[in-house]
């Protein structure tokens, strides 16, 4: 195709058999004449002002006498990457090919180019010239004898439509040629983070496909070679090898340099800017070259991550280690501890039996007061035993009615005549381990019976479902407890009533939440001063074990 960058193509071409008429056409072309003024003037009001062709801007007029040698002038011209604009065809042209089959035969080498067809005669007609060249924008008549202005206009046009399209159709090839070399940089792009996503890849292993991908994504891929350093390491193409044609784009992460991406032609190429790779191609191995960086990065905050993942795996198994030994200790202290305790019992019991006929008043009362003592650091022995085993020794998981369990423990508490313990509704029955719920509903209600301060006393149990939880909640008309003790209550050995004759103050509360949050639950208290404590606890529903009852979906307690 013809560039028209820097100059404007003003070439055309005269078919015709009378020798006379080449001559009238290069007076109107390509030399001043009289009526020029006239010309110009004609051309102002027709192009304006800023028409390119004017009487300075001759065309260059070649000539051809007949068809044959019309045809061989423009095959010749478009080797030579020098076109003709256009061409005025003769339609009567003996002995040889006539004008219909001259514009044929051209237009099959050319086309692009204008014609006019020139005829003194009606020939053919316009259906004819149709039926036979077909419709077309780049065909027009003029009957002879022609104008000179007339024949000027119609060179300015069509040889400034010719540039129009030449423009066009090279604006197109580029922008399609740029179309393609984005699709192969996308494609490029693409198939290196598939590489990427891979699991359990290695830098190593990510690094030989990515290079050889990098080729496909430039002008030329079958002359083209890449190199990518990283750690010390080269990965190249097959192909690779040092050329004067490079193109280097180093790769950073962190701030640092850690690799480079090096890409070279095989052969020389023209020169673009400052080398012969397009800019597109520099931004694409700076994409890359971001990609590998981020790679890297990845790769560090994996590898970092599971370093820390091992450290503490390794700490969880130290701190488990810890804490069953801790266990088995407070157990073993736990029975040592009773065995002292019995002893100092039965002397205590010795001493009020064998000599009560001589201990005064206060003597008695100081025996009493050690059986007490005794009696209440056992059962407190026993609760820490209990507190132990969460979690260290597991009873058998099978369903539980708990509307049966939480009635056996109601009547194994035995609340005094002024306390009610209701059930709202229905409670479930779940898979658990029967001891640990027993004891959990058991220090819930103990503790609610212990701190009841009304003369009638109400307490009542109930159940919703939420969302994977069964929600149990005990809720008493006592005391209350305020809101900055809510955690405190928890902590074992904590209590709120100072010098609380409780046998195992403190104790109860800290054995339900280490056997819910064992269960994955969690627990907690709400509370209103002087008038209700609710405390609430969550246990995980097993669906395929879980015995649904239909009445806890109307149930609205808690």
């Amino acid at each position: 195709m013809y560039n028209t960058t820097n100059t404007i193509n003003r070439r055309i071409l005269i078919i015709d058999d009378n020798e006379a008429i080449h001559e009238d056409f290069r007076a109107i072309l390509t030399s001043d004449t009289a009526n020029s003024s006239i010309l110009d003037k004609t051309e102002a009001i027709l192009f304006g002002q800023e028409q390119k062709i004017n009487k300075h801007d001759n065309f260059q007029v070649d000539s051809a006498l007949q068809g044959q040698e019309g045809l061989e002038k423009i095959r010749q011209a478009m080797q030579d990457g020098q076109p003709y604009t256009m061409a005025f065809v003769d339609v009567q042209m003996p002995p040889g090919w006539d004008g219909i089959e001259t514009i044929h035969r051209i237009w099959q080498i050319d086309p692009n180019i204008q014609i006019v067809i020139c005829t003194a005669y009606s020939d053919y007609s316009w259906h004819d010239v149709v039926d036979k060249l077909g419709e077309t924008d780049q065909l027009l008549i003029l009957k002879k004898p022609f104008d000179s202005i007339e024949v000027r206009q119609l060179v300015c046009s069509l040889t400034e439509k010719w540039h129009l399209f030449n423009r066009l159709e090279q604006l197109v090839k580029q922008r399609t040629h740029d179309l393609d070399h984005l699709i192969k940089e996308l494609n490029c792009l693409y198939n290196i983070s598939a590489i990427i996503e891979e699991p359990d890849t290695t830098l190593e292993d990510m690094l030989q496909p990515i290079v050889d991908l990098i080729p496909t994504a430039f002008q030329y891929p079958d002359i083209t070679c890449a190199k990518i350093v990283m750690s010390g390491q080269g990965f190249c193409t097959n192909n690779f090898n040092l050329t004067p044609w490079k193109l280097n784009t180093d790769i950073f992460a962190g701030g640092n340099i850690i690799g480079s991406i090096e890409v070279y032609y095989l052969e020389e190429r023209p020169i673009i800017q400052d080398g012969p790779f397009t800019k597109e191609e520099k931004a694409l191995t700076k994409a890359i070259s971001e990609q590998l960086a981020r790679i890297v990065e990845r790769k560090q905050a994996e590898d970092a991550l599971e370093n820390l993942n091992k450290t503490l795996e390794t700490t969880i198994e130290k701190l488990t280690a810890s804490n069953r030994e801790l266990a088995d200790f407070a157990h073993v202290a736990a029975h040592d501890l009773k065995a002292p305790l019995r002893t100092i019992g039965c002397l205590a019991g010795i001493v009020a039996m064998d000599y009560s006929n001589k201990l005064d008043d206060e003597g008695k009362e100081q025996i009493d007061l050690i059986s007490t003592r005794v009696d209440r650091m056992s059962k407190r022995i026993d609760k820490i035993l209990q507190y132990s085993e969460i979690g260290r020794i597991k009873a058998a998981m099978r369903k539980v009615n708990l509307n049966t369990l939480v009635e056996e423990v109601i009547a194994e508490i035995a609340p005094p005549e002024n306390i009610k313990i209701i059930v709202e509704g229905e409670l479930p029955t779940i898979i658990c381990e029967e001891t640990r719920m027993a004891q959990v509903f058991q220090n819930l209600l103990s503790n609610s019976v212990k701190n009841m301060d009304k003369p009638q006393g109400l307490i009542k149990i109930g159940c919703v479902e939420e969302n994977d939880f069964w929600k149990f909640s005990v809720a008493d008309n006592g005391a209350g407890i305020e809101e900055k003790y809510y955690e405190k209550i928890f902590k074992i050995f904590q209590t709120l009533t100072l010098g609380q004759e409780d046998e195992a103050a403190g104790i109860g509360l800290s054995i339900a939440k280490k056997i819910i949050e064992t269960y994955g639950g969690n627990i907690w208290v709400e509370s209103e001063v002087g008038k209700v404590t609710t405390f609430f606890f969550t246990f995980p529903k097993q669906e395929s074990e879980v015995v649904y009852n239909a009445k806890l979906k109307t149930n609205n307690a808690c």
